[in-house]
C-alpha cells in the first residue's frame, strides 16, 4: 500500500472550543483533503494563553485531522508572542513530530504567513496557499491597510507558493489585481455537504425567513435584514425571522433587535452545530444573505442544496451560483431592495420547487474539494 502524503497545514483561522464557527470552513477543507492525505494542522491561537491541558501546547485527532494548538496570546505584548511563534514552530517542525512532511499548505497567509515568513521562504518543501479573506476586496478595504511591509511580505510568500487557490473567481481576481498572482490562481471552492437532502414543500412556513452569519455587522450587515423585517412585518405581523451565529457584535444586534422588532418574532439561536442547520432550512420560506462582501457563502449553498431560494446581496462569491431559477439577487445595503424581495419571496415561494433549486446550482461549485487538491499535491511532488 501506497503511503500517503503527510500535509502541514497552517491556517491563520480555526475552530476552537471558544469560537467554533471560527474558520469551520477551513476545517471542512482539510477534512476533505485527510480522505487522501495524512493531514497535521499547525494552529497558533492568539486568543488563549492556555490550553486546557495547563500547557501552551495541545495535541488531537478530530474527525480525522492531527490538530496541533499553541496558545500564543500573551501579556508580555507582541513580540512576546512573535518570539512564541517562533519557537513552537523551530520545536514542532523544525526538530519536532511535524518536520516530515510533505507539502506546507498555508490556509488565509494574512497574517501567519507574515509571522512565518523567514521559515515559509527558506523551507524547500511546495508550499500551497489556499486563501479564503475578503480584505482584498475593495469593498473590505483590509489589504490596502496593511502596513506597507506586511503587503510585501505577503507579496513575497505569494511569490514564493508553487499554488495558490482561491475560493471564487471573484476572489481569484481580486487577489491577481493586489498580488499580481493571477497566473498561478486555480478556483477550488468552498465544501458543503452534498449528502444533504432536498427538503419536503409541506414542511414550509409562510414569512419564515432565515439568515445564518458571522454577527460580524460591518461585513454581514444584519441590521440591515432587521430593518427590513421590520418594515415587513407591518404587513405581515405573524412573519418570523430567525438569525444564526455568534460574532463579535452578538449583543449590539440582539438589543438593535428588540428595539426594531416584536421580541418574540426574531429568534437568535446562536451557533447551531451544522448538523442540526436542517431543521431551520426545512422550514424556511427563503434564505437571506445581506452581506456587503462575500468570497463564498457556504450558508447560502447548503440553502440551495435544500432547495431552499434566496434573496442575496450581489456581494461577490455567491453571485456565481445565485441566479433568477433560485433566487433574488439585490444590491447591497439596499433596506429598500430587500424589503421588497421579501415581499416578491413571500407571494412567490411556492413556485421555488426545491429539486429544481438544487439542479440550478452550477456543477463546478460543488466540485470534490479533496480530489482536487490531492491532485495538486500529487502533481507537485512528482514534479
Amino acid at each position: 500500500m501506497t503511503e500517503k502524503l503527510k500535509i502541514l497545514a497552517i491556517p491563520s483561522w480555526y475552530p476552537t472550543e471558544s469560537n467554533p464557527g471560527f474558520g469551520i470552513f477551513v476545517k471542512r477543507h482539510l477534512i476533505e483533503i485527510s480522505r487522501f492525505c495524512e493531514v497535521h494542522v499547525l494552529y497558533f491561537d492568539f486568543e488563549k494563553q492556555l490550553n486546557a491541558n495547563g500547557s501552551r501546547y495541545a495535541s488531537r485527532v478530530t474527525n480525522g485531522i492531527h490538530e496541533h494548538v499553541v496558545c500564543v496570546a500573551s501579556s508580555n505584548g507582541k513580540l512576546f508572542s512573535l518570539y512564541l511563534i517562533w519557537y513552537w514552530y523551530v520545536r514542532l517542525v523544525l526538530f519536532g513530530p511535524l518536520g516530515k512532511h510533505d507539502i506546507k499548505h498555508v490556509h488565509v497567509p494574512y497574517h501567519i504567513s507574515v509571522f512565518l515568513a523567514p521559515f515559509l521562504l527558506l523551507s524547500r518543501r511546495p508550499l500551497v496557499i489556499t486563501e479564503h479573506w475578503s480584505g482584498y476586496f475593495t469593498e473590505d478595504g483590509r489589504f490596502a491597510k496593511l502596513s506597507g511591509l506586511f503587503r510585501k511580505t505577503l507579496k513575497v510568500v505569494f511569490k514564493r507558493a508553487n499554488v495558490v487557490t482561491a475560493v471564487s473567481e471573484a476572489l481569484a481576481l481580486a487577489l491577481g489585481k493586489c498580488l499580481n498572482t493571477a497566473s498561478k490562481i486555480k478556483i477550488i471552492p468552498n465544501v458543503v455537504d452534498l449528502d444533504i437532502q432536498v427538503r419536503n414543500v409541506e414542511d414550509i412556513k409562510p414569512d419564515n425567513f432565515l439568515m445564518i452569519a458571522n454577527f460580524n455587522n460591518a461585513e454581514k450587515n444584519i441590521t440591515g435584514v432587521i430593518d427590513a423585517f421590520a418594515k415587513f412585518q407591518l404587513n405581515h405581523p405573524k412573519a418570523t425571522l430567525t438569525i444564526i451565529g455568534t460574532g463579535p457584535d452578538s449583543d449590539m444586534v440582539l438589543f438593535y433587535s428588540s428595539e426594531k422588532c416584536n421580541e418574540s418574532s426574531v429568534n437568535m439561536p446562536g451557533f447551531v452545530p451544522p448538523k442540526e442547520l436542517s431543521r431551520y432550512f426545512s422550514i424556511a420560506t427563503c434564505y437571506i444573505l445581506n452581506s456587503n462582501f462575500e468570497t463564498f457563502s457556504i450558508s447560502t449553498l447548503e440553502a440551495l442544496l435544500h432547495g431552499v431560494p434566496v434573496i442575496a446581496t450581489k456581494c461577490k462569491g455567491p453571485e456565481s451560483f445565485v441566479n433568477s431559477k433560485n433566487g433574488i439577487l439585490i444590491d447591497t445595503g439596499s433596506v429598500d431592495q430587500l424589503l421588497s424581495a421579501m415581499e416578491l419571496m413571500s407571494q412567490t415561494y411556492m413556485n421555488y420547487n426545491p429539486s429544481d433549486v438544487r439542479n440550478s446550482i452550477p456543477a463546478q461549485t460543488i466540485a470534490d474539494t479533496g480530489e482536487s487538491f490531492y491532485s495538486i499535491y500529487s502533481k507537485l511532488i512528482i514534479s
